[in-house]
């Protein structure tokens, strides 16, 4: 920061230096922990801080008073006083003594130990972080020289905020061998890193560009330590980088594991780096001290405002997976964590948390989870691991109505742009109130994951899941099927909005005629006839319905939609060009559906029996067309 820069700091505050050193620091802590959940490899990138180094002296504070910024500023009438009587004698002298004090500054920065490297290494760095491209060899040959300046000395230059950023872009840009370097001299080093506001930096980046063995000896040095660094407001961050983005699963074992209690901590056998449930298995007269252990400090962690560390997630995880029912466990958590849902919700393990808090809870509960958690349904429903917390309550809340007013209204928000629909994870809690758990729209894993919560749903919810099932499809049903006829042009040109616009008009409930109608006068377009994607939502409508893998047989839709109804007209007039061209399955399922009327089949058949329909059919089955050759048989009574 420029000296003028810290001068009117100093006028400001006066003499007391540690109340600017305060209002440096004020502000920080984790008030908004999702901004500071950024990668610390690029919050660490040497842009940070820019603003204090950019063409101005790295004086301290006490630098700068020591050299005489002190008292206040002069009052307007000393300074009105000072321009009558020989303003330019004043402006003189107050010139030389700004030169003096920073001549005195600078002999006392110089003065300090490592000054000369410092210096030196920051004006190569300087050249190495610009932002516009530097050239390959440029970048070597100052990589080169800065290693040659700092090698030997990192242990001393990484806990100095300035010199901190130098040695970051030494490993940033160093060769592999070179960052093992440097980490192996920081070694013994990494846990006061992790835990120095300049350090932390560091260490991410020495894991981030470090190679397995360097990560491994980083990891290793946390071991032991994983209790107190997870409660402190720097470390906190470095170790839930550690765990997320590079720890083994084995590593990541024995840093959960401390979370069991100071035994833990200090146990150092690998072969003990099993589930917590195991461990309860193996010890069960010690569950009682490990239970209240993790959960004491969860409890520490989220009133710290940690509710965002995936490591802590994972905790809570081991925690809900070995609640007992005939304990307060599951509600002590529920009550602990409530306020906190949103900044949960978006991790793997954190997602099954919250399934798993919905299932243990009363109805009073989730009520209140489902109020605090609204905020975030909109993001919830498109995210990868928050939308399974959505079906979860889609599974387990007895009071529909409240679902249908809390949950639904977010949805019908995003289904009225129309990119919902054809989210590969959007549409999965869109359409989950209809279809169910089906393999089709979501993973087999899934559907295992909801199974778990089925059985602890036994124990705390009442209804039916049928019932609640059909309520819920009941009351998304009309959103659903507005979305299709106002999106319909565009989920006919991509797949998963064909398959998307098929579902809803089979399986969803109420007025479908809006919807057929929209959906029908697609046919009437000249490009129709070759829209693959089209042409199987059209097939899939005539027949009402989908194959069941489970049952063997197409699951039709209840009551009948009468599709046919719609798309005879459309194209009754152009029924040759669909049985010869490359939607041709259409017609033959047309000829084939029992839900088609005899008298319509028969209304087709003779149709295509023409001279003119019959020799291009005839033309289309010698080129090869299937479907045409299927048509063919059908029209003379065969299959």
């Amino acid at each position: 920061m420029a000296v003028s820069k810290r001068k009117q700091e100093v006028k400001t505050l006066g003499n007391d230096t540690k109340k600017v050193k305060l209002s440096k620091e004020s502000g920080k802590g984790f008030s908004n922990q999702k901004k500071m959940r950024k990668n610390l490899v690029e919050d660490s990138d040497d842009d940070e801080g820019e603003e204090e180094y950019q063409g101005g002296s790295d004086i301290e504070m006490e630098d700068v008073e020591e050299a005489g910024f002190k008292g206040t500023a002069p009052s307007k009438g000393n300074a009105q006083n000072n321009n009558v009587n020989g303003g330019n004698t004043n402006s003189n002298k107050s010139r030389e003594s700004h030169a003096a004090q920073k001549k005195l500054a600078n002999e006392r920065k110089f003065a300090k130990p490592n000054a000369d490297v410092i210096h030196r290494s920051k004006k190569i760095w300087e050249r190495l972080r610009r932002k516009s491209h530097v050239p390959l060899d440029e970048r070597k040959q100052l990589t080169d020289e800065l290693f040659t300046i700092i090698t030997g000395r990192v242990k001393e230059l990484v806990f100095k905020h300035d010199a901190s950023r130098v040695i970051q872009t030494a490993v940033k840009y160093g060769s592999s061998e070179r960052r093992q370097d440097i980490a192996k001299e920081l070694k013994g080093e990494y846990v006061q890193l992790a835990e120095s506001a300049y350090g932390k930096y560091l260490v991410v980046k020495l894991m981030h560009y470090g190679n397995t063995k360097t990560r491994e000896m980083i990891i290793g040095e946390f071991y032991g330590h994983v209790r107190r660094m997870v409660k402190h407001k720097e470390a906190c961050y470095v170790v839930d980088d550690a765990f997320r983005e590079y720890a083994t699963p084995k590593q990541k074992a024995s840093l959960i594991r401390e979370f069991y209690g100071v035994e833990y901590a200090i146990f150092k056998d690998d072969s003990k780096n099993a589930s917590l449930k195991s461990l309860l298995e193996e010890n069960p007269e010690k569950r009682p001290l490990i239970m209240k252990s993790l959960f004491e400090l969860i409890n520490q962690m989220v009133e710290k405002n940690m509710s965002v560390l995936q490591i802590l997630h994972k905790a809570m995880l081991e925690y809900i997976l070995n609640v007992r029912p005939e304990t307060s466990e599951a509600a002590d958590l529920i009550e602990l964590i409530k306020e906190h849902l949103g900044n949960i919700a978006f991790s793997k393990d954190g997602a099954q948390v919250i399934m798993r808090c919905f299932a243990w809870g009363s109805a009073k509960d989730r009520k209140v989870m489902l109020k605090n958690l609204k905020p975030s349904i909109q993001e919830l429903y498109a995210d990868e691991h928050g939308h399974m917390v959505l079906l979860a309550i889609f599974d387990v809340v007895d009071d529909t109505v409240l679902v249908s007013k809390t949950v639904f209204p977010e949805i019908q928000a995003k289904l009225d742009e129309g990119s919902a629909a054809t989210h590969a994870i959007a549409r999965i809690p869109l359409l989950y109130p209809l279809l169910g758990r089906e393999t089709k729209l979501m993973h087999p894993q899934k559907i295992e994951l909801l199974a778990e919560i089925d059985t602890i749903r036994a124990q705390t919810s009442k209804k039916d899941p049928k019932i609640r099932q059909q309520e819920l499809r009941k009351a998304l049903s009309p959103a659903l099927l507005k979305s299709v006829v106002t999106n319909v042009a565009d989920l006919a040109t991509i797949p998963l909005g064909c398959q998307f616009a098929s579902e809803v008009i089979i399986f969803a409930e109420g007025d479908k005629a809006a919807t057929a109608e929209a959906i029908a006068a697609l046919a009437e377009g000249e490009d129709a006839l070759e829209n693959k994607d089209l042409g199987r939502m059209l097939k899939n409508l005539v027949q009402e319905g989908f194959f069941n893998n489970k049952t063997q047989k197409i699951q039709l839709s209840d009551p009948p939609v009468e599709f046919y109804k719609y798309l005879m007209p459309k194209i009754e007039q152009n029924l040759a060009a669909w049985a010869t061209g490359g939607n041709s399955y259409l017609i033959a399922t047309l000829l084939e559906s029992e839900r088609v009327p005899e008298n319509e089949r028969m209304k087709i058949k003779k149709i295509l029996s023409g001279k003119s329909e019959q020799a291009a059919i005839k033309s289309a089955k010698q080129g090869g067309n299937k479907g045409t050759d299927l048509i063919s048989n059908l029209l003379k009574g065969k299959k």
